[in-house]
């Protein structure tokens, strides 16, 4: 039987692949046998958002009612902007902001949240900020790549922020994606399916993906 900690890690590993299903699968088992567990039930409710599973992750968050944590914020951050409560969303990222300026995981949610109502100008922001902090953040240079992508925008330097991003992480499915959609941007169209493909393959499920594929199809 496979160590707890042994566990943990590789649950830990499934969700910087964004492979949530067995991300899922890990921290179900480990919440199971240890239900009271803060951080197996916080890594949980992040697999559940992330796979669109609401309802569970509103039911994990109602074990934190009575904990006024940055941990616990972001979650409630997430929930937000994955259910469309926006300003919940950013009500909840700018309380963690309020206590840590430098929250790495709280600007990463703030972009992600102005990236959903495509206020792409404060997304660019929150993504600098991240960068400033932490140079070769993955999800910031891609984010930060698709973001000027999405405005036509310095298409030049979204290119350079996505290829960064994938010499970090050569198999994060988001940032193939976000290389994609840059070279849908400039009219690269066979480029563009090829990156696509890649992230399809290791993010079959992924929604966006998925759309980005059906558009650039369109174009060939």
């Amino acid at each position: 039987m496979m160590h707890d900690d042994t566990l943990y890690t590789n649950g830990i590993k499934f969700m910087k692949k964004r492979d949530w299903d067995n991300a899922h699968r890990v921290f179900i088992k480990l919440v199971n046998k240890f239900p009271s567990k803060f951080l197996y039930n916080y890594y949980l409710c992040l697999c559940y958002l992330n796979m669109g599973r609401l309802e569970e992750a509103s039911r994990i968050l109602g074990k934190f009612d009575d904990i006024f944590s940055p941990q616990v914020y972001i979650l409630r951050g997430y929930h937000g902007a994955k259910s469309g409560n926006f300003a919940k969303a950013v009500e909840y990222f700018s309380k963690v902001l309020e206590l840590d300026a430098d929250n790495i995981t709280a600007l990463l949610g703030l972009a992600y949240t102005y990236s959903e109502i495509k206020d792409f100008e404060k997304t660019e922001e929150c993504y600098l900020r991240v960068l400033d902090i932490e140079n070769m953040n993955v999800p910031a240079l891609h984010g930060l790549g698709y973001a000027l992508a999405e405005q036509d925008k310095d298409l030049d330097e979204a290119l350079k922020y996505c290829r960064l991003s994938l010499l970090q992480d050569p198999k994060n499915s988001a940032a193939l994606d976000s290389l994609g959609w840059v070279y849908y941007k400039m009219g690269f169209y066979n480029l563009a399916m090829k990156e696509i493909k890649k992230a399809i393959r290791l993010s079959p499920n992924d929604k966006k993906i998925n759309e980005h594929y059906e558009l650039i199809m369109k174009e060939i």
